[in-house]
């Protein structure tokens, strides 16, 4: 369809689209995707599984695209408010009056214990005011801080307090807060046993100087010297006196951690899915050609006079082969201390744990393939890039004469994501001084492979047998060499099915044994499994070299 062409191009270009034009993009695409499988469409099958894959992919590619826009509108807005709090000009300090008295708790919580009704008043940090435009310097703070060692004066009575009840009204006195409470346990309805029910009843703010606020964006300096302050205020004198060095500790960066893994699912993606609400499902298995045994007779002019009987082949029950979906779990604990003061390492732990999750479900799907494809091996003769292009060519033609199919029947093969490469650096080793061997060679692969007649999907991950797929650690020396032998697959399309039975995400957890470890977790599991309903499945191993060797750079191969 010239359209649906249009829209590919369309997306594939560097030029940006408008948050419009992708909303008007999705919706259009969408329906060239109703109206091919309705079969509506003139010049495209209702069964194209190209056509509907680009078409599914540009879809998911849109709406990436359209949540990474809302994520990044959302920081800007969040970081403008921060901006504008920033500047914004500090309140005064309110007066203290010093006493000898110890501080009043910054919350208070009342707690009645009904048999199965608990109301609690869940206690509020003391509220920070906004920042002071310049930050001080650690000298400076420690001129400014020269206090007894209790700082803040305590207060009496609670009109000191600045107390908000949950309504937002302002209470002086403690009957005040006594009568609210009683009147929100009333209102409350029946709770089930082994259950309850928090509510806020009241907060208590106070006011600090700015010197002795700390918040997320003040360094290790004002740090310091808040809590040297606090506790021996008189002995700042001699701690900020050093004969040379820096003088300072250096500066923290909590967001800098290093998160380039992706939860990319190129194998779950490439197969055609079937949702499996049950848990699995059952296949019949699929005789192929050579099967038919007695059920083709030549019946000549001799044999019906001789009364030869025609040959008939009886046809048993099919049998059935039952593949079930298991559980990829994925779960992380962490502490409500940890996560509160340091978020960007949750953030960290959350992109690799989804990495990890994505490698294992992968793996498990190529495992799934190998044990159901018929086991071939392939011998190094040139050069990588010449001997995997004309392995797969021998094993495509094969397959079609085997399975009489037509001579153009596209197949699908799967390969390691680093094939391209691999044939790009053996066509750089080559004899050939055209430019294009140097600078194209992973066009090159791939459009041999295209010319052969295969569609490929380049897996990331590798199936738990034999050579692995996926490059180890590089260790001080030498440079890794190139894996040995390439394993890659080969079968008709939709052959391979991705059971998907769905995902039991539950977010954050909490419950009472977490609750008095302080700590929460987040959990999510996907059940998913893989089905073949298909003839013939190969997995292939090839040796291969990456020597850059071809017919006219060493002697004729002998057959």
């Amino acid at each position: 369809m010239d359209r649906l062409r249009e829209l590919l191009e369309r997306l594939a270009s560097d030029e940006p689209m408008t948050d419009d034009e992708l909303t008007s993009t999705e919706q259009e695409l969408l329906g060239i995707f109703d109206e091919i499988r309705s079969g509506k469409a003139a010049d495209v099958a209702a069964d194209d599984v190209e056509a509907l894959r680009s078409i599914a992919q540009s879809v998911e590619q849109i709406r990436a695209e359209r949540t990474q826009r809302e994520v990044v509108a959302a920081e800007r807005a969040a970081e403008i408010a921060v901006l504008e709090q920033t500047i914004a000009p500090a309140p005064e300090p309110e007066p203290e009056t010093e006493t000898d008295d110890e501080p009043v708790a910054e919350a208070v919580e009342l707690v009645p214990e009904p048999e199965t009704e608990v109301v609690e008043l869940v206690p509020v940090a003391a509220a920070a005011p906004a920042p002071a435009p310049a930050q001080p310097s650690t000298a400076e703070l420690a001129a400014k801080t020269k206090v007894p060692a209790k700082p803040r004066a305590a207060v009496r009575t609670l009109a000191d307090l600045d107390i908000a009840l949950g309504d937002g009204t302002r209470v002086t006195d403690t009957k005040a807060l006594a009568r609210y409470m009683v009147e929100r346990f009333e209102s409350f309805g029946s709770v089930r046993a082994g259950y309850s029910e928090n509510v806020k009843l009241a907060s208590i703010r106070s006011s600090f100087p700015s010197e002795l606020v700390l918040d997320g964006d003040h360094d290790l300096d004002k740090i310091d010297a808040v809590v040297a302050a606090a506790q021996r205020p008189e002995s700042w004198d001699e701690a900020l006196v050093a004969s040379g060095g820096f003088c300072a500790p250096t500066e923290v960066r909590y967001g800098d951690f290093c998160l380039i893994a992706e939860s990319i699912r190129p194998m779950r993606d490439g197969l055609p899915g079937f949702r499996a609400d049950r848990g699995g499902v059952r296949v019949p298995q699929s005789p192929g050609l050579a099967d038919i045994t007695t059920a083709i007779t030549v019946h000549d002019n001799v044999n019906d006079i001789a009364g030869d009987p025609k040959g008939c082949q009886t046809i048993d029950c099919a049998t059935f082969d039952e593949y079930l979906t298991e559980a990829i779990v994925r779960c992380l604990s962490f502490g409500n201390f940890g996560a509160r003061a340091f978020p960007e390492q949750v953030v960290q732990w959350n992109g690799l744990v989804m990495a990890a999750w994505a490698r294992t479900a992968e793996t498990e799907l190529l495992d799934g393939i190998v044990a159901g494809s018929t086991a071939v091996t392939t011998a190094q003769v040139f050069g990588a890039a010449r001997d995997l292009v004309e392995a797969v060519t021998r094993a495509a033609a094969a397959f079609r004469s085997r399975n009489r199919m037509r001579p153009d029947a596209r197949l699908r093969t799967v390969m390691p994501s680093w094939v391209a490469d691999l044939a790009a650096a053996d066509l750089a080793y080559g004899l050939q001084s055209e430019r294009g061997f140097l600078t194209d060679g992973r066009t090159i692969i791939r459009e041999a492979l295209d010319r052969a007649g295969v569609n490929v999907t380049f897996y990331v991950d590798s199936p738990s047998t034999g050579v692995s797929q996926v490059f180890g650690t590089q260790a001080a020396g030498a440079l890794d060499a190139w894996p040995a032998d390439v394993q890659w697959g080969l079968f008709e399309e939709g052959h391979w099915l991705f059971l998907d039975g769905g995902t039991l995400d539950l977010g954050i957890v909490r419950d009472s044994t977490l609750n008095q470890t302080n700590d929460f977790q987040n959990f999510a599991e996907s059940f998913e499994g893989i089905a073949q309903r298909g003839c013939e499945s190969l997995w292939v191993s090839s040796t291969v070299c990456v020597n850059g060797t071809s017919g006219a750079g060493v002697d004729a191969v002998i057959c």
